[in-house]
């Protein structure tokens, strides 16, 4: 009788054409339907860039993230199909038998017919996988190909900063990732071999064909090599190192970590070495002896070493040792946060200054513009007074100056307190359906606007633009709001979803004295036009909403506004900028537009200080605080139309190269600063995240003597908030004069730094009102020792935001 495997199988029927296209049809329908999500996302992306004119940016992004994904994947998948091939040529027809030849034997040959598409299979599977990860480089090469120089070299090396900032990064990760990519290559292969019999672990003798050993060793070699580069480069990381007394190239990292890479690089040059050679030798001695001493290398060199002189080198006379390094890094990180023109001041101070009117009167300007509403403050009187409907709120305000006529009828600069009427979205008015959410309530409606010199008899806001329709006090101010629609804004909390506009139904603007509803009907350009079933079938799929497909109020001449949160949009259409987290309202040609400030941000400047956000600082999601960086520039201002959402953004700093690399990544995507409108210009404002850092920085250094700076003496900190609250408890003490039980008033202090203080006035010996940024600073030893005591006032820095002099940063330093 025959064996069941030696009898005739019944021939198999062959796959029609029409079954593969059947196949094939629901395999792509399946794909479509699982992705739609996905594909409508993308869809209303490209919608919304091109509805603001930025689908260069779209475009530039998206090309870029799959260029590195499709090279880097074919890279790696011809490294690895290359020596999958390599390793099935060099197979061995006849090897002895052995144990794992009965458990292969099947293996073997179920793949020997679809060899080549199993090898491709496995290729692009490690590939898809390898490849994928680069999409996120996408910034760092756009860097890599657009920036130049910085015109400033390290103290380290001597390298343009350029160097650090733009090439360092892509090259360190491109090696780190071919490394990786080379050792994936190299195991895969030699399981291959394993597969294909070149390797066989249960034999005597032999366990490795010759092929195979030089096949591994060239692999071997190439790691080698690739880990040799990738050294070279690590030197100039040692630049932005975390292991000294300071950030940057100190003394263990020059003296110790430097030589340890030497040494790291000559034992990966050995191993090269012995590898290569191992092709031609028997077994494998030398690259056994390459990689020991590799090892060891790295545990002596690499981590021993370095923590032996940091100990007993360092450590017992550091301040003198690190002398040349915090000299760097002082003038470094100066560059880096962009404090190495503050200009220094003594504060004369006069003990015999006048009170009276006659004092009063040879400082007009300043004592006009003393500020009595503050904006944290008078925020509950905004809301009471001015949000007039429950549909409306005030989610923020801002300090700003306009030009107001006084009871002389002259007109002077005038800090303002200013805050949008904002959509509440949160409200029950707005949210209790589809229609009022969507399609009724849309938008805010215009601003109030109060001198921050002035309070009426009652002490509330004297109101300058305020009510709702907008009332104007002409005899205060010479400006109009024609278009008070504000249907993008700054909202701190409870961001909108998508509005409808356009539709077959008005929208609510608000209700007059007869209880009457007004409505509206929005004739920007603002959004998408919904006058396709695709477009509405992708909104519908981005926001899971079934409305925009079944609505009746939806016609072909409707938009969709969404992205409605101002640095949303500015996030959206520059994401590679970092954004301030306070966009403030300005009133320019009738209309509401918001300004806000963007700023490019590096961790690779060398040799400087990374922030780290100082105790006490805002740690907003939406701010700079939460990153880390060590240089930072003011780049870019951009406005954003509350009307119809239009976003422009304005090169601010001509001078950052990073900027100027952004502007040759993204043609068309930034405006000259001279083209900014005077309307605009007038309220530019030093923007306060900024000035935070900077502040914070310059506590300490402002010292340039490398041990004051050390030992932190004459170290500022920016001083506490006065302390707010005032609690009250019972004194448990017998003291005869209070008596046990008597009332004590206890002041809680703050933990929080001052926040920066815009004010209009008049710097001493200046000729000329200016607006400020005023932040001031204690000795550091107040702040650090957590004292409750009065902290005593060092000196205060002032930024100039006046277009002349703007971002000129002045320190007065009061007497001792």
């Amino acid at each position: 009788m025959r064996a069941p495997e030696d009898m005739a199988r019944p021939p198999r029927r062959p796959i029609s054409r029409g079954r593969i296209a059947i196949i094939a049809a629901v395999v792509v329908i399946l794909l479509l339907v699982t992705s739609t999500q996905e594909l409508s996302m993308a869809f209303t992306d490209y919608l919304w860039y091109d509805s603001v004119n930025f689908t260069a940016v779209w475009k530039n992004v998206l090309l870029t993230k799959v260029a590195l994904s499709v090279l880097f994947t074919a890279i790696f998948f011809v490294l690895l199909y290359v020596n999958l091939l390599i390793a099935d040529r060099v197979a061995p027809k006849f090897r002895p038998l052995s144990p794992e030849d009965e458990l292969l034997s099947r293996y073997q040959a179920m793949i020997e017919r679809r060899s080549g598409w199993i090898r491709a299979a496995v290729a692009m599977a490690f590939a898809l996988l390898m490849g994928a990860t680069n999409s996120s480089e996408w910034e760092q090469w756009l860097l890599f190909v657009n920036g130049g120089d910085f015109g400033v070299t390290d103290a380290t090396f001597g390298k343009d900063v350029g160097f650090y900032i733009f090439k360092l990064p892509f090259i360190l990760s491109t090696l780190n990732w071919l490394f990786a990519a080379l050792v994936i290559v190299f195991l895969v292969t030699a399981a291959a071999h394993y597969v294909y019999g070149g390797i066989r672990l249960q034999v005597a003798t032999d366990r490795v064909t010759p092929q195979v050993k030089r096949h591994l060793s060239l692999l071997l070699a190439a790691i080698s090599a690739v880990k040799f580069a990738t050294y070279w480069f690590d030197r100039y990381a040692l630049t932005l190192s975390h292991d000294g007394v300071v950030n940057g190239a100190t003394y263990t990292p020059v003296n110790a970590q430097q030589n340890a890479i030497y040494l790291l690089m000559f034992a990966s040059g050995v191993a090269f070495v012995c590898f290569v050679l191992n092709i031609w030798r028997n077994g494998w001695v030398l690259p056994i002896i390459a990689v020991g001493l590799w090892a060891l290398v790295a545990l002596i060199a690499g981590e021993a070493y370095p923590a032996v002189v940091q100990k007993f080198v360092v450590q017992p006379s550091e301040s003198e040792k690190e002398r040349p390094y915090l000299e760097n890094n002082i003038a470094a990180t100066r560059q880096g946060f962009n404090i190495d023109r503050v200009e220094s001041r003594p504060f004369e101070f006069d003990a015999n200054l006048e009170t009276t009117r006659q004092g009063a009167q040879a400082n007009p300007s300043t004592v006009r513009n003393i500020r009595l509403l503050d904006p944290a403050v008078v925020q509950p009187a905004y809301q009471e007074l001015q949000h007039l409907y429950a549909n409306y709120k005030f989610s923020n305000l801002d300090v700003d100056r306009y030009p107001v006529i006084s009871k002389d009828g002259k007109t002077y600069p005038t800090a303002v307190v200013i805050g949008g009427r904002d959509l509440a979205t949160e409200s029950t008015v707005v949210t209790n359906t589809w229609e009022n959410q969507h399609v009724a309530y849309t938008h805010g409606y215009g601003v109030a606007l109060a001198a921050a010199n002035a309070t009426t008899k009652s002490g509330a806001p004297d109101f300058i633009v305020s009510d709702v329709p907008v009332k104007v006090n002409a005899d205060k101010i010479n400006t109009d709001l024609k278009e008070p629609g504000l249907y993008f804004s700054d909202f701190e909390e409870h961001p909108p979803g998508y509005a409808i506009t356009g539709a077959t139904r008005s929208e609510v603007a608000y209700e007059d004295k007869s209880n009457k509803t007004i409505e509206e009907r929005y004739h920007g350009n603002g959004g998408v036009q919904l006058d396709s079933l695709l477009k509405r079938f992708a909104f519908y799929r981005r926001f899971g909403d079934s409305d925009i497909l079944v609505s009746g109020f939806i016609t072909d001449q409707s938009r969709i506004l969404f992205l409605r949160d101002v640095r949303d949009r500015v996030q959206s259409a520059a994401p590679f900028l970092s954004w301030d987290r306070d966009p403030y309202p300005i009133i320019a040609n009738g209309r509401v537009v918001y300004m806000i400030d963007g700023y490019s941000l590096s961790p690779y400047y060398p040799n400087a200080q990374h922030w780290d956000g100082p105790t006490g600082e805002p740690n907003e999601a939406s701010s700079i605080f939460t990153r880390q960086f060590n240089y930072v520039r003011n780049s870019v201002k951009a406005t954003v139309d509350a009307y119809d959402g239009s976003i422009k953004m304005y090169v601010w700093d001509e001078k950052d190269p990073m900027v100027a690399a952004y502007r040759s990544a993204f043609p068309g995507t930034f405006t000259d600063r001279d083209e900014m409108p005077q309307e605009l210009l007038a309220h530019v404002r030093y923007p306060e995240d900024l000035f935070r850092v900077q502040t914070s920085v310059w506590g300490r250094y402002h010292l340039s003597n490398p041990l004051d700076f050390y030992q932190r003496t004459g170290a500022w900190s920016v001083a506490q908030e006065p302390a707010s609250r005032v609690q009250t408890r019972s004194n448990t003490s017998q003291s005869p004069q209070q008596g046990q039980g008597a009332p004590q008033q206890v002041r809680q202090p703050s933990n929080e730094k001052i926040t920066p203080y815009y004010q209009e006035m008049r710097l001493p010996k200046d000729n000329e009102d200016s607006f400020l940024l005023f932040r001031t600073f204690v000795p550091v030893s107040s702040t650090d020792a957590g004292s409750t005591a009065s902290q005593k006032l060092t000196s205060f820095m002032v930024a100039k935001s006046d277009p002349d002099s703007y971002g000129k940063l002045i320190v007065y330093e009061l007497p001792s």
